[in-house]
This record gives C-alpha cells, structure tokens and sequence, in this order.
C-alpha cells in the first residue's frame, strides 16, 4: 500500500477532502485512494517547482540586461580607448599641430 506522509495542514486537509470523494463517488479500493491522493501531491510539488521556476525565470532576464549592460559599457570603452590612442599619439598624422609642424620642418 502506497503511504504518503504530508507536510502542511493543507496537505492533510486536501487529502481527507479527497478521500471522502472518492468514497462518494463508489472508489472503494484504498490503495487507488492513496495513488490518486499522491499523484495530488506530486501535482502540486510540481505546481510549486513552476512557481519556483518563474522565479528563476525573471532573475535570469534580469541577469541578461545586467550583462549586457556591462558587454555594452566594455565595448563602449574599449572603443573610445582605440580611438584615444589613434587620434592622440604622437604617431598618428592628423593628432595635433605640432606634430605637423614638425613633419613641415
């Protein structure tokens, strides 16, 4: 025989709503009772681990736009860092007049 320990007063109180059920409705056999009264349980630990999922679910959105803030902001400065160092070393043709002055002279 199937035996199902329950956690909540809920549990319990569900479980002898639905036993009385069953025997209203004829379902005489206790261990089909004590399947249907588990595959009740099972459902609603699964209901919870969807509760539990769609949880997960906006925490991991929400990680997404945090990272791809912090992918944006890298290339945002690893680009600006290029341009600094192309337009403003000494290297370059077109970084400052003095520069020019001397490639002039």
């Amino acid at each position: 025989m199937v035996q199902v320990k329950f956690s909540t007063f809920r549990d319990k109180w569900t479980s002898l709503y639905l036993g009385l059920r069953m025997l209203k409705l004829g379902a005489y056999n206790k261990i089909w009772a004590n399947k249907m009264v588990l595959s009740l349980w099972v459902l609603r630990k699964i209901q919870y681990l969807f509760r539990i999922l769609e949880i997960f679910e906006f925490i991991n959105r929400f990680m997404l736009l945090t990272i791809f803030y912090y992918y944006l902001n890298f290339v945002i400065f690893y680009l600006t860092d290029i341009y600094q160092r192309r337009v403003f070393s000494p290297d370059s043709n077109f970084s400052s007049c003095e520069s020019k002055k001397i490639h002039d002279t």
